[in-house]
């Protein structure tokens, strides 16, 4: 039993200094022309979790305007074409509601890292956008799993009117070990 328990120590020393060696690189740059002053950085393939947030002094103007309703998001690159889209033109999503990009394409496929615009469009407040930025994770850093945090120079929040807020990262998306089940998406 005990040289179980050292053997087991011993793999996963050596394991871990073999992930420790593998992980010392520099995380990429994406290059562009057009950087944009402020985003959020994702890694490819993690899923890009926000909201529209109302703060309570947009409702202390007078006349008080009427609850934004979310009739639809979409995604496009920096240059305006649309990569991913939904619509909601019967029934508006109230500003609770939490939006989901798998970071695929209307095609359902993996878009490209780079910088993405996200829009959340509403029914009386008008139309609210920020950008994302999606990287990819060095090759070198593929057999650890544990990729470091990224980091985004973040935009400021506007005082008294509605502006979309990024939710935090699933539990274990950032280190540590996870299973996860993959389905494949089935467009319409």
């Amino acid at each position: 039993m005990r040289r179980a328990i050292v053997l087991a120590v011993l793999v996963i020393g050596v394991i871990g200094v073999g992930a420790l060696a593998q992980c010392g690189c520099a995380q990429p740059s994406v290059s562009t022309t057009d950087k944009p002053a402020c985003y959020t950085a994702y890694w490819i393939g993690e899923e890009v979790r926000f909201k529209l947030s109302v703060p309570a002094e947009y409702f202390f103007t007078l006349p008080t305007p009427p609850t934004p309703l979310i009739t639809g998001w979409r995604v496009e690159t920096l240059d305006g074409t649309v990569v991913f889209q939904d619509l909601f033109p019967d029934v508006p999503k109230g500003a609770w509601y939490e939006m989901v990009w798998n970071q695929r394409d209307l095609s359902c496929r993996p878009v490209s890292p780079g910088y993405y615009r996200i829009i959340v469009s509403t029914d009386s407040a008008g139309v609210y956008s920020a950008i994302v930025k999606l990287v990819s994770p060095p090759p070198c850093l593929t057999p650890c799993g544990v990729y470091p945090r990224l980091v985004s120079p973040q935009c400021s929040t506007p005082c008294g009117k509605p502006y979309i807020e990024f939710l935090p990262r699933a539990a274990g998306a950032s280190a540590g070990i996870s299973i996860s089940i993959h389905i494949n998406c089935s467009c319409p």
